[in-house]
């Protein structure tokens, strides 16, 4: 017997959004909407979050985006 179904979005830097589908009981889990499917076919460089702390003790975040080699 199934749990129930929990419904999330899964994301990342690198990896575009989909909405994902698991069982609570088995923690199986299946795509259930990749709103982006054309980026399947598209090689995309990676991108690389990163963290500094100017002279004034402010705290930024920025992100580099590397080019496809």
């Amino acid at each position: 017997m199934s749990g129930r179904l929990e419904v999330s979005v899964k994301q990342g830097v690198n990896d575009p959004p989909v909405l994902v589908g698991a069982d609570t009981k088995t923690k199986a889990t299946r795509n259930i909407w990749d709103p982006n499917s054309q980026l399947k076919d598209i090689e995309l460089g990676e991108a690389t979050v990163y963290g500094w702390k100017d002279k004034g003790g402010r705290n930024w975040m920025g992100g580099l985006f590397k080019p496809v080699p």
